[in-house]
């Protein structure tokens, strides 16, 4: 899903059947790279709203007075 001023737009595609083909359990970390699998079926629809704004911007909505903040490391 990709959001733009446009429309929203969907992709759907067949899954890539060789995607974990290439994990060696001697190395430890999969490596997750899709290799070339050739040609596949892909579908991609725009959803769009006549008459909509042209240039939306996201607002909150119900915000709460909370805030929240943490430290990864």
């Amino acid at each position: 899903m990709r959001l733009a001023d446009d429309g929203i737009w969907f992709t759907w595609g067949e899954p890539l059947s060789n995607t974990l083909a290439a994990f060696d359990p001697s190395k430890g970390v999969p490596d997750l790279a899709p290799l070339n699998d050739g040609p596949r079926r892909e579908v991609t629809i725009k959803l769009s709203f006549d008459g909509a704004n042209a240039h939306p911007r996201l607002e909150p909505y119900g915000r709460l007075a909370t805030h929240v903040s943490y430290l990864l490391g």
